[in-house]
């Protein structure tokens, strides 16, 4: 593959996820907005529902929050969520990153960066439930910036 300079890349790694997570961004952004109207589109019935007003602001709260985290860790990981990785000569990496709104970054960096990478197994110890292991690396970037590379997708 040639970039724009004319070098030779070659690929390290590339991610098949970009579809899973639009679908993940559309369905967490469709839950907020659901979570909103509900709560808003008749404020004063919502209100009524409970013993006190306290209890109705707590749990508005809590609905809201409940209703977006998901919405904001996708939000979180847009710009950080490793699309690709290529080799550009001998000292220099492009790395790509997926966005939430589909403009995705290409930036170059260090070939070094990718020795820094620290590991993560990803697995779930929680009772009960089935365990789950979803290995991923973390990359900083030499201005702090933490890159999240899906391991599990290589």
């Amino acid at each position: 593959m040639k970039t724009k300079d004319n070098t030779t890349t070659a690929i390290i790694y590339r991610n098949k996820r970009q579809p899973i997570l639009y679908g993940v961004s559309i369905l967490t952004l469709a839950l907020s907005v659901f979570v909103a109207y509900m709560i808003f589109s008749n404020l004063e019935r919502f209100l009524e529902e409970f013993s006190s007003l306290l209890s109705a602001i707590f749990w508005m709260a809590f609905m809201l929050v409940m209703g977006n985290v998901m919405f904001i860790c996708m939000l979180w990981l847009s710009g950080r969520y490793i699309l690709c990785i290529e080799r550009t000569g001998e000292n220099f990496v492009l790395i790509q990153t997926w966005s939430i709104i589909g403009l995705h970054r290409t930036k170059k960096y260090p070939a070094e960066i990718l020795d820094t990478a620290d590991f993560r197994l990803g697995k779930s110890n929680i009772p009960h439930t089935p365990v789950v292991i979803a290995p991923y690396s973390i990359v900083r970037t030499p201005k702090g910036k933490k890159l999240i590379w899906d391991v599990h997708t290589a």
